[in-house]
């Protein structure tokens, strides 16, 4: 229980405390502020929570460990279980129970995230009814089946888009939209969950229903994955995100400018300007906030970068008596706490697509799992089970977060400096266009990739493939 045992979580940023990056008018400007990193009160006071902090390895190591124990106990139940649900209900029902057992596998995560373990493959050697000596010939057997290999790459492969939307999409909406991380969660919860677990029932369903054959279940699969690709193109929709003060564009001179504001400044970017001259900044203390000036939205580094001079009021979220805001505004002078809501309109639009591109992409799997089930002989359904999640994590779902975690970092425009390591730290502000084509890239080649799989196996083995018996003789009476 780390979450119990640890100490209370302090933040370097705290914006209510008053002695930390406050802007009074009679404080001389710091040497911070000129870029001298080595400044002794400001190191002191940067580094100074750092140092009472206590070493948090250990927790990271009951984090690890218990994520292990987890795999080994819930393991089984992706290996096994399936095999189980196979072998107990009637043949015509198996896709429905399979569907239904898979959907809330979907529903769990969302209360609590499950991993898998490299130990699944010992945990059903013995179930499946292999001895030990027997191993490699049931490994090279499993390998050289065309049928099952092929399903099994296409789902590897289609995994990586799974586990990386789950993974990244909501801060996607976030850079992309500038939505707040909460409104974000809430988003990608509440269209990612429904529609992934009703696109894996309902694919059950049609499986069961109309007594599909391996052949035609690989069709239903193939026009799913084809039905992604064209959706795919949602990524090219975003929004561009306001220019940043101070970072990208140049603080506007109020008191030149006409009624409207322009904020196409062409004098370098620079954090330091003569309306916050007077306050005691620190550059490594990044905290966006927001004014609204002329129903324009301009966002400032932070409060005391934007000359806010009066403490943070936490029931109205904002900062009052702002020098970097017109004077004209009088006590109108405040910023919003946080980034500038977007007032962009291709959010809707973006999660409209997104909603059916959930919905095909999880409803490829549980057809493709009652296709593998008949891929393989009977006795070594549950090694075959084994074998294919191990390949799938090991190609798809495991080197999903580190490709999508460089396609942020590739996209990233400024990184936070941290002045205790002397090394940059979490991006900021990001390129949208560039993050979006590398969405839109990632996408379309994987679900390329997946169909091609597909399509060969459905070209190659299809004549192969064994069907169960009720579902043959269906479709000779259809005949």
């Amino acid at each position: 229980m780390p979450h119990n045992t640890s100490e209370a979580y302090t933040s370097t940023y705290n914006s209510e405390d008053g002695d930390i990056s406050q802007c009074h008018h009679s404080s001389p400007i710091s040497s911070f502020q000129t870029g001298d990193l080595n400044a002794s009160t400001t190191a002191d006071f940067v580094c100074h929570s750092a140092e009472k902090q206590s070493g948090s390895f250990r927790y990271v190591f009951l984090f690890c460990l218990a994520h292990f124990l987890h795999g080994v106990g819930a393991t089984p139940l992706f290996t096994l279980g399936v095999s189980y649900i196979d072998e107990n209900v009637k043949p015509s029902l198996s896709s429905l129970y399979l569907g239904v057992f898979y959907a809330f596998a979907i529903f769990g995560p969302a209360i609590g995230r499950t991993t898998d373990s490299v130990s699944m493959l010992s945990t059903c050697l013995h179930s499946a009814g292999l001895d030990i000596r027997h191993i490699p010939i049931a490994v090279y057997r499993l390998l050289t089946n065309g049928s099952y290999m092929l399903i099994t790459l296409g789902m590897a492969v289609d995994g990586l888009i799974i586990a990386g939307a789950s993974t990244f999409m909501s801060k996607y909406l976030e850079r992309q939209f500038n939505v707040a991380p909460s409104r974000a969660n809430v988003l990608i919860g509440c269209i990612m969950v429904p529609m992934a677990g009703i696109g894996t029932m309902f694919s059950g369903f049609l499986v069961q229903h109309f007594r599909l054959t391996c052949r035609k279940t690989l069709q239903l699969c193939v026009a799913m994955i084809v039905l992604t690709l064209i959706m795919s193109p949602m990524y090219l929709i975003y929004c561009d995100h306001d220019k940043l003060v101070g970072i990208e564009t140049g603080y506007p001179d109020f008191e030149k400018m006409s009624a409207r504001v322009d904020l196409n400044i062409t004098e370098e970017p620079t954090l330091i300007a003569k309306c916050n001259s007077h306050c005691n900044c620190l550059a490594s203390e990044f905290h966006p906030v927001c004014a609204e000036v002329d129903g324009q939205q301009i966002p400032f580094y932070s409060p005391c970068f934007a000359g806010c001079s009066d403490k943070y009021e936490p029931m109205r979220k904002e900062y009052r008596n702002c020098s970097c805001l017109p004077a004209s505004m009088g006590a109108k002078r405040i910023v919003k706490n946080g980034y500038c809501e977007s007032k962009c309109s291709g959010l809707v639009a973006f999660l409209v697509l997104f909603a059916p591109f959930i919905f095909c992409t999880f409803a490829v799997g549980v057809p493709l799992i009652s296709v593998v089930l008949r891929t393989v002989d009977y006795a070594e359904r549950s090694f075959a089970l084994g074998i294919q999640w191990i390949l799938v994590r090991v190609i798809g779902t495991i080197p999903a977060p580190v490709l999508f975690g460089w396609m942020f970092d590739v996209s990233c425009i400024k990184r936070h400096f941290d002045p205790c390591t002397g090394h940059d730290g979490s991006c900021y502000l990001y390129y949208n266009k560039l993050l979006a084509d590398l969405f839109l890239a990632f996408s379309v080649v994987g679900q390329t990739v997946t169909l091609l799989f597909l399509v060969l196996a459905l070209v190659l083995y299809s004549g192969s493939l064994k069907d169960d018996p009720i579902t043959v003789e269906r479709q000779e009476i259809d005949e």
